[in-house]
C-alpha cells in the first residue's frame, strides 16, 4: 500500500510537467473565436427559430469580422431578410439596396428587387404621410418585370 502511494506521488509531478503549457493555456488564453461558418449557421438557426434580433446580430458580426468569407454574400442577403421579417422595412430596403449595389450580377437580384418593392410597399403608414416609398416600391417592381420577364418573382410582382 505504501509502495503504491509512493509511486503515485513520484508520478504526479511528472504528469504535471508533461502537461506543459496546456494547463496554462486553458486558464489564461481567451477562448477561440467562432469561424465564419459557425456564425452563419448560428444566424440561420436563429432565423429558423424566428429570433430575428439574434439573427441580425450574427449576420452583422459575420459581415464585420469576415467580409471576404464565402459566407459573407449570403449573410448580407440573410441580414436583409431578417430586417424584412422583423418588420423593420426601412433597414430592409437599405440592406437590399446595398446588396444590389455590391453584387449586381448575383443570381438573387430578381428576389432582391422583389423584396425592395415589397418592403417599400409594406412601410406604408398612413395616407397623410409622404408617399415616396410607395412610388419607389412600384418602380422596383416595374424594373423587375421589365428586366426579368420570365422570372418567378416578376410573375408575383404583377
Amino acid at each position: 500500500m505504501r509502495r503504491t502511494l509512493l509511486r503515485f506521488l513520484a508520478i504526479l509531478p511528472l504528469l504535471s510537467v508533461l502537461s506543459g503549457c496546456g494547463v496554462i493555456d486553458y486558464f489564461y488564453l481567451p477562448p477561440p473565436e467562432d469561424t465564419a461558418q459557425e456564425i452563419f449557421e448560428a444566424g440561420n438557426d436563429a432565423m429558423r427559430d424566428k429570433n430575428y434580433a439574434k439573427a441580425k446580430e450574427y449576420f452583422n458580426t459575420l459581415k464585420d469580422k469576415y467580409p471576404f468569407s464565402p459566407y459573407a454574400v449570403e449573410s448580407e442577403l440573410s441580414l436583409a431578410d431578417a430586417y424584412f421579417l422583423d418588420a423593420d422595412y426601412l433597414l430592409a430596403v437599405d440592406s437590399y439596396k446595398e446588396f444590389e449595389s455590391l453584387h449586381p450580377r448575383h443570381k438573387a437580384i430578381p428576389y432582391v428587387l422583389f423584396q425592395i418593392g415589397n418592403a417599400n410597399l409594406e412601410s406604408f403608414v398612413s395616407i397623410d404621410r409622404p408617399q415616396d416609398n410607395i412610388a419607389e416600391g412600384y418602380e422596383y417592381l416595374t424594373r423587375l418585370k421589365e428586366s426579368y420577364p420570365g422570372n418567378e418573382y416578376a410573375e408575383k410582382a404583377t
